[in-house]
């Protein structure tokens, strides 16, 4: 998303434009987020069926927390009239590779390790269960 910070859409794809107007891709990005936080929710009340997998997602649930509330709490510079939002607050929130992450960014990098071992964790376990399928699977004496 930080790739979009300063640019429009046109035929060709992403092209520079003006500066200070990124407010509507921060309106996405705390969108998106708001939804990706609304599935955790979700997704906490059935993981206490595997173990770990509840911690991981309660966590990641919290990050998401951390960095929509960064987001609001920005709103003086996040949240101006007319979207216009300088390229420079647009990165500070949005760019994970930006040199200052004061306006949400750091929470955001929180975020993306949180999921990482999220989707890591749960990978392992739908491999596990692949596993004992096949498992059991063999162990299955077909009667003619």
């Amino acid at each position: 998303m930080a790739k979009a910070i300063k640019k429009k859409i046109q035929a060709g794809g992403l092209q520079d434009d003006n500066d200070n107007l990124n407010g509507t891709l921060l309106a996405g990005v705390y969108q998106i987020i708001s939804d990706a936080e609304s599935k955790l929710t979700t997704l906490e009340g059935k993981a206490e069926k595997f173990v770990g997998m509840k911690d991981k997602v309660t966590s990641a649930k919290q990050k998401s927390t951390a960095f929509l509330n960064k987001l609001k709490s920005e709103n003086a510079t996040l949240g101006v009239a007319s979207a216009a939002v300088s390229s420079a607050n647009a990165k500070e929130a949005i760019d994970r590779n930006n040199g200052s992450k004061t306006k949400g960014a750091q929470e955001l990098v929180d975020l993306n390790i949180e999921i990482d071992g999220l989707l890591t964790t749960a990978k392992s376990f739908v491999s596990d269960v692949i596993k004992e399928l096949t498992t059991s699977a063999k162990d299955i004496v077909v009667k003619p």
